[in-house]
């Protein structure tokens, strides 16, 4: 019970650790007048306010990374949504594959993005 109340105290402790740190970059950002790609947090919240604005059925992203801003697209409510991600480096494409091979609205693909995006906006339209 004790090694459980230990870790249970130490994520909670990261977990304020991180929301200081974006907090941080938000304060920063705005500070230095929006200039620049907005930290992950506020990205991601912009991306939802264009989704739901204009009630897009469809989200792609090129650059996968690990994946955080696509899961955070999906989950919830939002599952409704058809995500799809371009990632270029083969094992990061791996690894969002096997990430999401359980979600049926995600589509992880492998390449390019300047040579796959083309293609995949002639086939949405």
């Amino acid at each position: 019970m004790k090694k459980i109340k230990n870790i249970c105290l130490r994520l909670n402790i990261y977990f304020c650790i991180d929301f200081i740190r974006w907090f941080i970059r938000i304060v920063r950002y705005i500070k230095n007048g929006c200039s620049g790609a907005p930290p992950d947090p506020l990205k991601r919240k912009i991306i939802l306010a264009y989704l739901s604005k204009y009630d897009l059925k469809c989200f792609i992203e090129t650059g996968t990374y690990i994946g955080d801003t696509l899961a955070y697209i999906v989950r919830g409510k939002r599952k409704s949504i058809k995500a799809i991600s371009i990632e270029l480096d083969k094992v990061l494409f791996k690894a969002a594959k096997k990430r999401f091979s359980s979600f049926g609205n995600i589509l992880i693909l492998h390449g390019n993005s300047g040579q796959i995006l083309p293609k995949l906006v002639k086939e949405l339209n």
